[in-house]
């Protein structure tokens, strides 16, 4: 049996860049997907508006989810939103919608209580010493927000 994923992305920093963003219809195979998000540029920059972003999702992209399916929502962050309380709002309104939302803070610059706030419970939080080191919670994210088993690590000697 095949699993249908259905997925949609933004992403945020000085602002929501909605040029960046894709919808849940955009992209029908793995193939695709994975290369629109490799594609996607990184945009440094002095402000991080993450209530931007949950609520670009909230209002844009998950009105156009389907109906009946559990609902994910991962939060990457690399840093502290400079509006804390709009970014708590955000993440409310987004727990009021049963969107079961994930949390992510990449580096040492990420406040342990706005990734708690943002996440729908304590166990919905990770994170990491930087972008490299996704890889490290990478099967256990897949396995909670998409139930997928992860794969048998093959380990070589040396």
């Amino acid at each position: 049996m095949s699993l249908q994923v259905r997925v949609s992305l933004v992403t945020y920093g000085e602002v929501v860049y909605t040029q960046d963003a894709f919808n849940f219809g955009d992209y029908t195979n793995k193939g695709q997907l994975l290369k629109a998000i490799t594609e996607i540029p990184y945009r440094s920059g002095l402000r991080t508006n993450t209530s931007g972003g949950i609520w670009y999702m909230l209002r844009e992209q998950m009105p156009q989810a389907r109906p009946d399916v559990r609902r994910v929502a991962i939060v990457l962050t690399d840093g502290n939103s400079q509006e804390a309380d709009l970014t708590k709002q955000a993440a409310l309104d987004a727990h009021e919608t049963e969107l079961e939302v994930y949390a992510i803070g990449v580096g040492h610059e990420v406040s342990d209580q706005e990734l708690h706030n943002i996440a729908s419970d304590e166990s919905h939080v990770f994170v990491v010493d930087n972008y490299h080191m996704l890889q490290s919670i990478e099967d256990r994210l897949a396995y909670e927000a998409c139930d997928v088993k992860p794969e048998p690590r093959k380990f070589t000697s040396q």
